[in-house]
């Protein structure tokens, strides 16, 4: 059975905006890494339901998907180390951390990656 984190990936590759907002508490906090405009990565927030709903939406269907290699954790504390695959040429390896709240909901997620090559997730992942 797949983790919160798996979980929540699937579901956002997948464009379940409902399904992916369903995982996370109201005041969830997502803390993703993106390519700044002068190729120094950049930490991009989202707080809240309704602007997560919002990044799913603006970001739609992409040519690759993130594949959850390994999800671990204790108690409300959870860890996974991932990989991102589709695209030609394309390749990332990431690990993200999330906090669940009483009701096992996500209320902090933080992914941070590194784009490689194929060979080099094939090594290493």
């Amino acid at each position: 059975m797949a983790g919160p984190i798996a979980t929540y990936y699937q579901r956002l590759d997948d464009v379940d905006v409902e399904g992916c907002v369903a995982l996370v508490a109201d005041d969830v906090l997502c803390v993703r890494q993106l390519p700044g405009p002068d190729g120094v990565p950049t930490l991009q927030p989202t707080r809240g339901k309704d602007e997560l709903r919002q990044f799913i939406v603006d970001r739609g269907k992409r040519p690759y998907r993130h594949t959850i290699v390994l999800e671990f954790g204790e108690g409300d504390q959870l860890c996974a180390e991932g990989v991102v695959r589709g695209t030609p040429g394309f390749a990332s390896l990431f690990v993200a951390r999330a906090t669940l709240n009483d009701a096992g909901l996500i209320t902090r997620l933080v992914a941070v990656g590194s784009q490689c090559t194929e060979a080099e997730l094939v090594e290493y992942a």
